[in-house]
Order: structure tokens, then C-alpha cells, then sequence
């Protein structure tokens, strides 16, 4: 287009050459100059706003983009900060029961040496016991004295076996001396 007016110009200045002419072609002129300009300035402007465009999209993009990230890494956070506490509550609840089993387990230790005393207790007053039945025993049959042990703390009661007989006993604690009372249980043998 710019070609044709510029050959229409030519043939006009070549055909005509008055002034007036001359005046009109180089307006015409100065209008086709400004008109190319400024085509080329819009196409210029034009490739500025398509850069200006890619440009706003890419970091349209770069923005959505890093919105993305930061939701991710803010999901991100969350979740290890919501682990954390389960773990943490984790590690109180695992030394409440360490505690807890620590106790049970000294408790248990505690109980283990007392029911340990307590079983040696018992077999020293069962061996005492049965050394004590026996020495009863050795002195019943070498003395023929069965003793009453149903009797109440204040007597001493039994029998003495003889050979075809047998002699009951009692006697008071509370009336007689040690002394006394084995003086009486030999007067009776």
C-alpha cells in the first residue's frame, strides 16, 4: 500500500509541477513519512505489549506457581507439626508408662524381698518348730510327759505315762516359780 502512494506521489510530481503541487506532495509526503513511523512505532509498541504480556503471563505463572509451593510447603509444615505433637505425645505417654512400669517393677522388687524375708521367716519357725517337736517328742519318751497344748498361758497341764498307768498334771504359772514347778513335775515321775 505504502508502494502505490508512493508511485502516485511520483507520477504526480513528474506530471505536475506547479507549486501548489509541489506543497501538496510534500505534505503528502511528510504524511506518508509520519504514517510509516508511525506504523513502526505501533509495531513496535505492539511487540513491547506481547513481550509486556508473555512476560505478565510467565510471572502470572511463576506467581501461581510459587502460591502452589507455599500452599504445599504450608500443607507440608502443617503435617510435621501436627506429627510432631502425636510424636511428642507419643514419648509422654511411652515415659508415663516407663514410669509407671518402673514403679510396678520396684513395687515388685520391694514385694519379692519381703515375701523372701517372709519365706525365710516362716522355714526358720518351721525348722524351729519341728526341732521343738522333736525335742518334745525326745523328752515325752524319755520323761512318758504328754503335753496338754490346748491349755490356756497361765497353766501347764499334760500327763505322765507310766508303764500300766498314767497320772494327770496341772499347774498354775502365775502361783508357782520355774524352780518350783520343775521340782513338782520331778516329784511326779
Amino acid at each position: 500500500m505504502e508502494e502505490k502512494l508512493t508511485q502516485a506521489i511520483e507520477s504526480i510530481s513528474l506530471s505536475e509541477a506547479d507549486s501548489e503541487t509541489k506543497v501538496l506532495i510534500d505534505i503528502s509526503n511528510q504524511v506518508i513519512s509520519l504514517k510509516m513511523q508511525y506504523e513502526k512505532e505501533m509495531i513496535s509498541i505492539r511487540k513491547q505489549i506481547e513481550t509486556l504480556k508473555a512476560k505478565a503471563a510467565q510471572e502470572k505463572q511463576q506467581a501461581e506457581n510459587q502460591a502452589e509451593n507455599d500452599h504445599f510447603y504450608s500443607k507440608a509444615i502443617e503435617n510435621l507439626q501436627k506429627k510432631y505433637q502425636e510424636l511428642e505425645q507419643s514419648s509422654r505417654s511411652a515415659n508415663l508408662r516407663n514410669d509407671n512400669d518402673a514403679t510396678k517393677l520396684n513395687q515388685l522388687i520391694q514385694q519379692k524381698e519381703s515375701t523372701s524375708k517372709d519365706r525365710k521367716t516362716v522355714e526358720t519357725q518351721v525348722m524351729e518348730k519341728t526341732k521343738c517337736k522333736q525335742f518334745f517328742d525326745l523328752y515325752t519318751n524319755i520323761s512318758g510327759i504328754e503335753w496338754n497344748y490346748h491349755c490356756s498361758a497361765d497353766q501347764i497341764k499334760g500327763v505322765i505315762m507310766y508303764e500300766n498307768d498314767c497320772k494327770p498334771f496341772a499347774l498354775n504359772v502365775s502361783e508357782n516359780t520355774d524352780f518350783e514347778m520343775t521340782n513338782k513335775l520331778w516329784q511326779l515321775l
